[in-house]
């Protein structure tokens, strides 16, 4: 292919152009297959800017460990669930003859991204989810908005689970880090509710 004007093709002829780039394994896959993204960290400043919207989203922190490993969507959760492998060499290079090249195409990102330590749950069906049971904390950002709906999302998750710890972010004095402060269910809900009532 060569780089030319956009302006060139209607956006109906660009879209089948690409569209007919792909083999019918790879365009199946990608209809059929559904990626959910986690990290081991949850105080990396540059995650923060970039997935939540310069710190003004949250982080779910899950344990696993309170899965039901003997229903079966659990054990399909578990087996899907793979660690992201960072390369300086294509995934569509470096596994293009191998029998698992799809999973590796979908595991295998560039290596300037190995801070995030990511993990990825591929899933086939819309069955496969974690299951919210195993939430075990709520991190909110630095720039968590004050007045927005999402306030609103949050109390209604914290009346939903009362033991379930909330943290807000904050930006240490003296490091380039992110400490957090645990609020207690109680506390936040009554200072949610006051400020969806204003």
């Amino acid at each position: 292919y060569s780089l030319c004007e956009t302006n060139l093709f209607t956006l109906q002829e660009l879209t089948e152009e690409i569209d007919n780039s792909f083999s019918e394994k790879e365009r199946t896959m990608y209809i059929n297959c559904r990626v959910s993204c986690f990290s081991e960290v949850n105080d990396s400043i540059l995650m923060w800017s970039y997935y939540a919207n310069q710190h003004k989203g949250v982080c779910l922190e899950f344990d696993l460990s309170k899965l039901d490993i003997e229903k079966r969507l659990n054990k399909e959760i578990i087996r899907n669930l793979s660690r992201v492998h960072y390369s300086p060499i294509r995934a569509d290079v470096q596994y293009l003859l191998e029998n698992n090249s799809g999973l590796n195409f979908l595991t295998t990102k560039a290596n300037v991204w190995e801070h995030e330590l990511e993990w990825r749950l591929i899933c086939e069906t819309k069955e496969e989810f974690i299951p919210l049971d195993c939430i075990s904390g709520i991190y909110l950002g630095v720039n968590f908005p004050i007045q927005s709906k999402t306030y609103t999302k949050l109390q209604k998750a914290v009346d939903t689970y009362p033991a379930l710890p909330i943290y807000q972010g904050k930006l240490s004095l003296t490091k380039y880090e992110i400490e957090y402060r645990e609020y207690y269910n109680s506390s936040i809900k009554t200072y949610l509710k006051n400020i969806s009532s204003k």
